[in-house]
């Protein structure tokens, strides 16, 4: 018997050829599927890998400039605290004198210094909150003497100087023993020493000196910075 001239045995063996070539080629296509989809997750992955290492990079860099604006604005605001006007931090000086003993106060600064004159002014307005018998600030005129104005009235040549006429070995030693962390003993003229740092960062102190004020007064030289 034959069929489109061809007999049944040549297309049994047609059909086997043939069902073996679609095998084949559902096996190639299995594959070139399996190897497609592994080449498709390699390349995803690298991908991802390079975009995750791309965002780490842009994070870090900005994270540095972020770090780096940071230091520039401290560094900027610690040369404004170096050079510009100098300004008390009110809260830490009331602070320092809160519950402390008042005292007696004349504050003087250097004569046509505008920044002097603040300071002075500043430091009086603070006394004056915080309760102490305190005189309006005042000019040095003294400029007889070859050393600068504020050593006429034992006042340093530079910065806030707390004069006093003291003879109290514990208040000498207040300052040191505060220092090295130590009780010390707690006197208008300590204290107010100890608030003027909290104030405005540094002060030095002057204790009978040729030019010192009466006993129970308290002298605050303003000098330049």
């Amino acid at each position: 018997m034959h069929f489109w001239g061809k007999s049944l045995e040549f297309w049994d063996s047609a059909t086997v050829w043939l069902l073996w070539v679609a095998a084949v080629c559902g096996a190639v296509a299995a594959v070139s599927g399996l190897l497609g989809a592994i080449i498709s997750r390699e390349v995803s992955a690298v991908t991802q890998r390079e975009s995750d290492e791309r965002i780490a990079a842009a994070n870090s860099m900005a994270a540095k400039s972020k770090e780096a604006a940071a230091t520039a604005a401290l560094k900027l605001e610690q040369l404004r605290a170096q050079v510009g006007p100098r300004q008390f931090d009110r809260a830490a000086f009331l602070d320092a004198l809160r519950g402390e003993v008042a005292g007696a106060v004349q504050i003087v600064y250097l004569r046509n210094d505008p920044e002097c004159f603040d300071v002075a002014q500043q430091l009086w307005r603070l006394l004056q909150d915080s309760g102490w018998q305190v005189t309006p600030p005042a000019p040095i005129f003294d400029g007889r003497h070859v050393q600068p104005a504020a050593m006429n009235v034992d006042g340093q040549p530079a910065g806030l100087t707390v004069v006093a006429s003291i003879y109290s070995q514990a208040e000498a030693d207040a300052e040191q023993l505060r220092f090295n962390g130590q009780p010390w003993a707690h006197t208008p003229f300590t204290t107010l020493t100890y608030a003027i740092e909290r104030g405005v960062g540094r002060v030095a102190t002057h204790i009978n000196g040729p030019n010192h004020p009466e006993p129970g007064m308290i002298r605050v030289v303003v000098a330049p910075r």
